[in-house]
């Protein structure tokens, strides 16, 4: 799926696969470009979508607090202390095997 919404992106920019390839490996010079490659790569990788998502959970940790009126100890702590349910899906190595019915 991730492939063919690729290939019709490149095919309605008129750009080769070399090109898109190149064009992402020199994304990490610009902060909004690897972002998006990041988050092209982590549609085809459970491993980088979960460390996006815990990155992005600790962002709105972060912001939660100052809202709140916490101190930047506060954001610091909750920084280290994810939620419950977050921190055991950070633990977990794969994705989680269904239950038997």
């Amino acid at each position: 799926m991730v492939d063919d919404l690729l290939s019709e992106l490149m095919a309605e920019l008129g750009v080769t696969q070399d090109q898109f390839i190149e064009a992402c490996e020199k994304a990490s010079a610009n902060p909004l470009h690897k972002k998006i490659v990041d988050q092209i790569t982590a549609v085809d990788s459970f491993v980088a979508f979960k460390k996006l998502m815990v990155k992005r959970n600790t962002e709105l940790n972060e912001q939660a607090i100052r809202m709140l009126g916490g101190g930047p100890n506060s954001a610091a702590q909750a920084q280290m202390q994810p939620t419950p349910q977050l921190a055991d899906f950070a633990r977990q190595d794969s994705v989680p095997k269904p239950t038997p019915s």
